[in-house]
């Protein structure tokens, strides 16, 4: 995926908008997920045997996830975890986790991810 302008950085947004991007933050997830995921079954597949590999794969896992959080950062939402985004929306977070389809959860700002609820 090339590059991700900044919508909305560092703003509170409303549910509308936190929507309105959640598409591209889906897109984006998904793609990036999907590189890792491959440079993973890469490295278990080299894992023991000693393979020179092994750093260069572990960097550009490192690197694609590192990818995946400053995109999402420019798109307005907080990365939580991997995979996992809050939108703040200025008395809490509407929270989302790949592949979760639309917002469905939000939180406050001190319960994390265990402390989701339906919106």
């Amino acid at each position: 995926m090339g590059t991700v302008p900044e919508i909305c950085v560092d703003k509170k947004l409303n549910r509308e908008e936190a929507e309105s991007v959640l598409p591209l933050v889906h897109k984006l997830t998904n793609e990036i997920s999907n590189v890792v995921q491959a440079l993973i079954a890469r490295l278990e597949k080299i894992r023991y045997n000693g393979s020179s590999e092994i750093p260069e794969l572990e960097a550009q896992i490192d690197s694609a996830i590192l990818q995946w959080e400053t995109k999402i950062r420019k798109l307005g939402g907080i990365p939580k975890g991997l995979w996992l985004v809050d939108f703040d929306h200025g008395s809490g977070y509407y929270c989302w986790k790949f592949p979760e389809i639309g917002l469905r959860f939000g939180h406050g700002y001190n319960d994390g991810f265990l402390g989701r609820r339906r919106l």
